[in-house]
């Protein structure tokens, strides 16, 4: 029964996402060190999902928030604070992971932030 139900819902993924993250390596000199912004996984079928909230309103503007959730296979494992770019509907920008994976038979979700710079 789930693995109909999973079926249908990775049907429903029209993005592609890349995850990027940190690697022990061992220099010349035998020192082992983190490097940064490597690509762990790459081309995994996906779906990007905005919640809008309501405008919050800060001295004289409003502040508009977005939950940012990514929907994909269960069988992916993502590190908290990975960086991930989704393309989606032709448009490609990076996020960062965030929180909690939500984890089921079927999908996991998982929180985003946006990288834009205000």
């Amino acid at each position: 029964m789930f693995d109909y139900a999973r079926k249908i819902l990775e049907k429903t993924y029209t993005g592609k996402c890349n995850i990027y993250g940190t690697e022990l390596f061992t220099d010349e000199n035998g020192i082992t060190d983190e490097r940064e912004g490597v690509l762990v996984k790459s081309d995994i079928p996906c779906f990007l999902s905005y919640e809008s909230n309501p405008v919050a309103i800060q001295g004289d503007y409003g502040v508009a928030t977005s939950v940012i959730k990514l929907f994909l296979s269960p069988d992916i494992e993502i590190s908290l604070n990975s960086d991930i770019e989704v393309t989606q509907n032709g448009i490609t920008k990076k996020y960062k992971h965030s929180g909690e994976v939500a984890m089921y038979k079927t999908h996991q979700e998982i929180t985003l932030v946006s990288e834009r710079k205000a």
